[in-house]
């Protein structure tokens, strides 16, 4: 799946938003909560935290990697991967892709 949304919000403000703390429910509807771990609770490589899923509250484990402050992070676990990448449109915009 590869999706693209432009966002009127700057990349430093994007990923103090939803990345930073890990705050993925925010931004993912599939997402109930995220359970982040004593010494996992920013957006960092090697960052570890458990994923509840809204359809059947399943718990899945994931880890970050490529983590680049305001700019992209990549997740893997469950037999899945998938990376965010933000970049400024304009001086007001930026553009949100995910892989």
């Amino acid at each position: 799946m590869e999706v693209s949304t432009d966002i009127e919000a700057t990349p430093e403000t994007i990923w103090e938003t939803c990345f930073a703390n890990m705050n993925w429910e925010t931004f993912f509807p599939d997402v109930i909560d995220v359970v982040k771990g004593s010494s996992s609770n920013d957006c960092r490589d090697g960052a570890r935290f458990i994923m509840i899923m809204k359809d059947t509250n399943s718990k899945y484990p994931i880890t970050l990697s490529n983590v680049i402050r305001n700019q992209s992070v990549t997740f893997k676990g469950w037999g899945t991967k998938g990376t965010f990448r933000i970049r400024p449109v304009t001086s007001t915009t930026s553009r949100v892709d995910f892989w």
